[in-house]
């Protein structure tokens, strides 16, 4: 049997990763600039609002927020992780209701 050997990062893997990462994070607020998404105030996502699901749905389809633009949440990485997670907790706990109560709330 083949041993997997784990070796951690070096101090020039990290700056290269951190780096890159924070590239990225310019070319993403450039890239909100140019459509003017820093002008809409960002708010906590609510999949219980339509206009907050209108906007994911927008992003899912175009890849560009709607008209609602979100907040990043602890312990989420990201505003898509945050939005995803919450609207996917939300829709589990709809179903698992309506399985438990055997009819819908």
């Amino acid at each position: 049997m083949d041993t997997i050997v784990t070796v951690p990062p070096t101090p020039e893997d990290r700056f290269k990763e951190k780096r890159d990462t924070a590239i990225a994070h310019l070319n993403t607020v450039q890239r909100g600039k140019k459509r003017g998404a820093f002008s809409l105030p960002r708010v906590h996502f609510d999949p219980t609002i339509q206009s907050h699901l209108q906007s994911y749905k927008t992003f899912l389809d175009t890849g560009a927020w709607g008209t609602v633009v979100f907040h990043m949440e602890f312990p989420y990485d990201s505003v898509i992780e945050t939005v995803t997670r919450k609207f996917a907790n939300h829709v589990l706990e709809h179903m698992l209701s309506i399985h438990e109560n055997g009819t819908q709330e």
